[in-house]
């Protein structure tokens, strides 16, 4: 394994993109997560990734065949960074990372190889070094080796610290459920036992859609029979047909459902009882309108509505402004 490159030997400070997090050193033969492009010692990530499976960096699960060689142009800015040589201070030379290895093969000044051990001189000189002094150099070892053990079981506790962190973050994060509007039921639709009198032209007229429609029969916060999955080009919502205590829109019957108006207050609050969130609509398809999103919401008698001029609510124009490239879900 090649000899780490600690920071300290450097001239000038290194981007903290160029430093390993494994070994806390300038990356050697660096490879990049794709993901994240995150480097790391290519040596580094080949012995942490069989144990952690996970990018140490963003912690997303990895394998090897995910990380690539470092782009060309980090290997160039990389190679130009200046440092000591590992001889210094016998060695006075400061050459760039790409040169290191070719200077210090032909360097006349040597070091002892014991991690710790500042002894430098001419290669016989380190050779007798290294015999009268080896008891000294055993207890040198055993100290780095304990100094390296505190400093992995601090890296240890800040990953497990890091782990639990995400965690609680997952769990108070809403789920992919209730992130989603209301969608289609897929099984069989079933008839509402909604007392009939209550609503007869909404009752009916529900029952009478949903036999012919293969849509599924729900109530609404008042109990009255609202259809789940009826789309005619929007997202799934909920609507029960009944004329709405506001203005009616241009262009709409004034009732409740999807492309006549706005949702009623009690199929609006059953949505966002079931912890969706306001669900919104989409312009019928092939009009003016079609590329952008309507809530149905009333403000001062005027609906947000693809009809009657297409006027969109703030929050839906704030919406599609967040995102263009919106699809409309299955």
């Amino acid at each position: 394994m090649p000899t780490p490159l600690d920071p300290s030997r450097f001239s000038a400070e290194v981007p903290n993109h160029f430093l390993c997090e494994i070994c806390q050193c300038v990356v050697l033969e660096p490879l990049e997560h794709a993901k994240c492009q995150r480097a790391f010692c290519k040596a580094c990530i080949e012995e942490w990734i069989p144990k952690g499976k996970t990018c140490p960096h963003c912690r997303q699960d990895a394998s090897i065949k995910d990380f690539n060689a470092l782009h060309r142009v980090l290997r160039e800015q990389l190679g130009e960074l200046k440092l000591k040589c590992k001889n210094a201070p016998a060695c006075s030379s400061v050459v760039a990372l790409s040169g290191l290895d070719k200077h210090e093969k032909s360097c006349t000044v040597s070091a002892c190889a014991v991690p710790g051990c500042s002894f430098k001189g001419f290669p016989k000189d380190v050779e007798a070094h290294m015999k009268n002094t080896a008891e000294a150099h055993v207890n040198l070892l055993l100290a780095t080796l304990k100094k390296k053990d505190a400093e992995l079981k601090q890296k240890e506790t800040e990953l497990k610290k890091k782990d639990q962190e995400i965690q609680k973050l997952k769990k108070e994060s809403p789920t992919e459920s209730s992130r989603n509007p209301v969608r289609a039921s897929p099984s069989p639709p079933t008839q509402s036992s909604s007392n009939p009198s209550q609503h007869p032209s909404a009752a009916a007229a529900s029952a009478s859609s949903s036999a012919a429609s293969g849509v599924q029969v729900v109530k609404n916060t008042e109990e009255v029979p609202a259809k789940l999955g009826h789309r005619e080009g929007s997202r799934a919502t909920l609507y029960c047909g009944r004329r709405l205590g506001v203005q009616a829109i241009p262009h709409s019957d004034g009732r409740c459902g999807v492309g006549n108006g706005p949702q009623c207050n009690a199929c609006r609050n059953t949505v966002l009882k079931n912890g969706k969130g306001d669900t919104v609509t989409r312009g019928p398809t092939g009009s003016a309108s079609a590329n952008l999103l309507f809530c149905g919401k009333a403000k001062n008698n005027i609906a947000c509505s693809a009809g009657g001029g297409a006027k969109q609510c703030e929050d839906c124009a704030a919406l599609w402004r967040q995102l263009p490239k919106w699809k409309l879900g299955d």
